[in-house]
């Protein structure tokens, strides 16, 4: 509720980013509609400016200009092609970072397992109900090398061919103090809401006589169990954000923040394989999205994905740990709490800043269908989309 009123609320001062300092923007900077801080946009001339790709990035020096492409220059000729052709370039790049994601997902989803129970180690995959048997140690060594082996792609990727600055991937400075204040307990409320209609949809899929495996691992060693949390509570969500609102986010919002936002949400839901998940990750991924953006810091979304994984795994624990009757209790009063804090900080924050929640979008030569009807013109995307929805279609259960 709360992210669909920005895209119909506009702020009184788009300029105005909420921080008492109203140096955040350069004047006349034809990148103001990033909500960045002075800082970050002169890094991003600097970064132009001295590399010269075949990928275009919109420029900064000249505001009446709207198309630039290294290597070109200025475009006033039909520069819905050369955006085509720039759009293309990043796609293929994040195509190839998503093939390797997928292919390290598939050696330790299938064959890690089949050739370690080769070799005499204590762990074996059950094809048939998709899971993995085995020492728990060595599962979350497991869990540990594949969270973080699989999202180092995209940084090195970035690095080795766009030659991008960490500062530029990953912008700390926070220049929405308000709104950055208010992201935890707004994003618990997302979570409820994502959950309710997570519901109706799992009732959908289950008249349907679809279903996914539980992704949640808990092991019943003590040990092993606090060092899979620290996993999935802290380091995965934090890799996680700085691949998806980090790398993948920057590279889509020069063809405009609403679509990279849509863009990055999609890939961060695909990637989880789990039809009954989609939606829910799908959704709270938007909401990451706007308030990464709109807060200029990649902190933001971080805390705002830890929150994420603390209420998902929160409800894991205490289905595992906790009768039926105590859990139903716990449950229950953790969801009207949460609920409750959700809607009075929306509430208090819209009357206190509204003017710093709404965003100003800028236009960009092509539609939104015609990004995504571009993606399908490159082979990396359609290769990773295809294997993605093999995956997807061998973690689904059909029950009949």
């Amino acid at each position: 509720m709360v992210v669909c009123m920005a895209f119909f609320m506009k702020p009184d001062k788009p300029q105005d980013t909420g921080n008492t300092k109203k140096a955040a923007l350069l004047p006349d900077d034809h990148l103001k509609w990033r909500y960045q801080d002075a800082s970050f946009n002169e890094e991003f001339k600097r970064w132009r400016k001295e590399n010269k790709s075949d990928v275009g990035y919109y420029y900064v020096d000249k505001p009446k200009e709207l198309t630039y492409q290294d290597r070109v220059g200025f475009i006033k000729d039909y520069p819905e092609a050369v955006e085509t052709s720039s759009l293309r370039h990043v796609y293929n790049m994040i195509g190839i970072s998503l093939l390797i994601f997928s292919i390290v997902d598939i050696l330790y989803f299938y064959i890690a397992p089949f050739i370690l129970g080769k070799l005499g180690f204590d762990i074996s995959y059950d094809f048939y109900s998709n899971t993995t048997y085995g020492n728990e140690w060595l599962r979350v060594i497991m869990l540990y090398v594949w969270g973080i082996g699989r999202r180092i792609m995209p940084f090195y990727i970035c690095k080795k061919r766009f030659n991008m600055p960490f500062s530029i991937m990953f912008p700390t400075k926070v220049t929405n103090k308000p709104m950055f204040k208010y992201s935890v307990p707004l994003m618990m409320l997302v979570c409820n809401v994502c959950s309710m209609c997570a519901a109706f949809y799992m009732l959908f899929l289950k008249s349907l006589n679809i279903s996914s495996p539980d992704g949640f691992y808990l092991p019943e060693n003590k040990g092993a169990l606090a060092a899979a949390l620290v996993a999935q509570l802290i380091i995965i969500p934090i890799i996680s954000e700085m691949a998806a609102h980090g790398v993948y986010l920057q590279l889509f919002r020069q063809f405009g923040d609403g679509s990279a936002i849509i863009l990055t949400a999609i890939i961060a839901s695909l990637v989880t394989y789990n039809i009954t998940d989609f939606c829910y990750f799908f959704v709270a991924s938007i909401v990451i999205g706007y308030f990464t953006i709109r807060t200029g810091s990649i902190i933001t979304s971080i805390i705002m994905r830890i929150t994420l994984h603390l209420f998902l795994y929160g409800g894991a624990l205490i289905s595992t740990f906790c009768t039926t009757t105590v859990g139903l209790i716990l449950s229950l009063s953790i969801t009207l709490l949460s609920t409750l804090i959700g809607i009075i900080a929306s509430i208090h924050f819209l009357i206190k800043h509204s003017d710093s929640f709404g965003m100003t979008m800028s236009k960009r030569y092509l539609t939104f269908s015609q990004k995504c009807t571009t993606a399908f013109t490159c082979i990396p995307v359609v290769l990773w989309i295809t294997i993605t929805f093999i995956i997807t279609l061998l973690n689904i259960n059909f029950s009949f």
